[in-house]
């Protein structure tokens, strides 16, 4: 019986780690939803579903949701100047107001257990 208290209070103490993560993040969201920032909120999502042990695969935020974006040359439009490289290469972004849906909808899901 010990031990399964031992166990109860490091999945609390994962859990409360995870969750202080997830506000973190979310409370510093600003600008574009790049493809690196949804690669860490699912790192919290898993995070999460490990501690608490609650299906939240409804969170996680599709891959058809991730749209190619294209950053526009630096310079002005008529001489714009690309690096040695070339121009910059596309990134996956999401749409924000999707990805904060998701957020606000996982921390209600916490706030409500």
């Amino acid at each position: 019986m010990a031990s399964a208290q031992v166990s109860d209070m490091a999945d609390e103490k994962a859990l409360q780690h995870a969750l202080t993560r997830f506000r973190g993040f979310r409370s510093h969201v600003s600008g574009s939803i790049t493809e690196a920032m949804v690669d860490e909120y699912h790192s919290i999502l898993s995070s999460l579903q490990k501690a608490s042990g609650d299906d939240l695969a409804r969170f996680y935020i599709p891959r058809l949701m991730m749209r190619e974006h294209s950053a526009p040359p630096v310079g002005n439009l008529r001489h714009p100047t690309y690096s040695r490289f070339g121009p910059k290469a596309a990134s996956l972004n999401c749409d924000k107001e999707f990805f904060m849906e998701r957020m606000d909808r996982l921390s209600d899901h916490f706030e409500s257990s």
